[in-house]
């Protein structure tokens, strides 16, 4: 029952999906408390796009470096993460006390 709400639903959060996972990869060779240049983020999302674009298809998916900058702001005006955009960096401080993983 739950499969049916997922696979109706999956297209509202893809963008959010693409910029987590490859948040997610990256801490895994970089400290993400330190942060990471979104010009750096564009490839990898690129990539991970490239890996799924046979398993799914969607109306709105990020398609552009501008589109994955406005993904990064909402993510971070809902305390996902954070953003510098004078510096362009994108970091996840789970120490945070206003951030939704506290």
């Amino acid at each position: 029952m739950l499969t049916y709400y997922r696979n109706n639903l999956i297209h509202h959060f893809i963008n959010e999906s693409y910029v987590a996972c490859t948040l997610l990869g990256i801490s895994n060779i970089h400290d993400i408390g330190k942060g990471v240049n979104i010009k750096d983020l564009w490839p990898r999302v690129k990539y991970l796009k490239s890996m799924l674009q046979n398993d799914f298809i969607y109306r709105k998916t990020i398609k552009t470096e501008e589109d994955l900058e406005k993904t990064v702001k909402f993510l971070s005006l809902r305390g996902f993460l954070n953003y510098d955009e004078a510096s362009q960096i994108v970091s996840i401080d789970s120490k945070n006390e206003n951030s939704q993983y506290s």
